[in-house]
């Protein structure tokens, strides 16, 4: 069933850092000028590194119709209240483990990781400046593969 989450806006920014990776710091400020020609194209706050990212389907819905440059993207409340909407929406989803904004963007590098795709474009998507800030994505991917070689069944040998 799809759960009811308080704050449309709240659900949508989510929503987008699951579809690009972003952190809540660069989806909260997030303008129309940063979207250009299905990218994003903005300097992420943490690092100060620009970061372009290409804009899937849903992404691009969740995006809307484009509005002035300036007008940002999502209206959102303080990030505290933000996690509260977060946890509202999680618990009528019937979901017990904790989900964060950092749970979004962990999604997305573990979910690219798991189809296959190489470590170096997952770096760049995420903005990260050394591969290792990257790596740590892989251990999940990492146990996927152990606990898939594992239902293997067993057979009996001579």
């Amino acid at each position: 069933s799809e759960a009811i989450c308080g704050n449309r806006e709240v659900k949508h920014a989510f929503l987008l850092c699951l579809n690009t990776g972003l952190r809540f710091c660069d989806v909260a400020d997030l303008k129309y000028k940063h979207i250009t020609n299905g990218l994003i194209k903005k300097h992420q706050q943490k690092t100060g590194r620009e970061v372009t990212l290409d804009l899937n389907p849903v992404a691009i819905k969740l995006i809307g119709e484009l509005k002035e440059p300036e007008d940002y993207i999502f209206n959102l409340p303080s990030f505290t209240s933000c996690l509260k909407d977060l946890k509202h929406w999680r618990e009528r989803a019937g979901i017990t483990k904790k989900i964060t904004w950092h749970s979004a963007r962990h999604s997305f590098a573990t979910i690219l990781l798991m189809n296959k795709t190489d470590i170096k474009s997952v770096q760049s998507l995420l903005g990260h400046s050394k591969i290792e800030h990257t790596q740590r994505y892989t251990h999940v991917v990492n146990q996927l593969k152990s606990q898939a070689v594992n239902t293997l069944p067993d057979i009996k040998v001579d």
